[in-house]
């Protein structure tokens, strides 16, 4: 919510890291700063950006929650727009989790 100051500086950093294997999903719990336009504007570059916005500020807690039903991968790590992904980090996280499967009935590897 209202990270525009503090967004583009994780997404310089996140963004370079990901391939295609990565998808990048900003969840905003409806902005009124410039958060769509700068999201809008890094689509433009990578296209695994996928960006969607509450009609309303629905809370922390269940803008979390849509963040887990929305995305579209196996696996989900919830970054804010003033966390930094270290360089490295990306990568590292896809050669742990690579091959691995997951039970969702069980909750436990496969």
């Amino acid at each position: 919510y209202n990270g525009s100051k503090t967004i583009r500086n994780m997404l310089d950093i996140l963004l370079p890291q990901c391939d295609s294997r990565v998808e990048v999903f900003v969840s905003d719990n409806c902005s009124t700063d410039s958060t769509p336009e700068i999201i809008r504007q890094y689509q433009k570059t990578y296209t695994n950006v996928t960006y969607s916005k509450n009609e309303t500020n629905i809370g922390t807690d269940r803008n979390i929650i849509k963040c887990f039903e929305r995305a579209a991968g196996d696996f989900v790590w919830l970054l804010s727009d003033d966390d930094i992904a270290i360089e490295g980090s990306i990568k590292e996280i896809l050669d742990l989790t690579s091959g691995l499967g997951f039970d969702l009935l069980n909750h436990s590897p496969l």
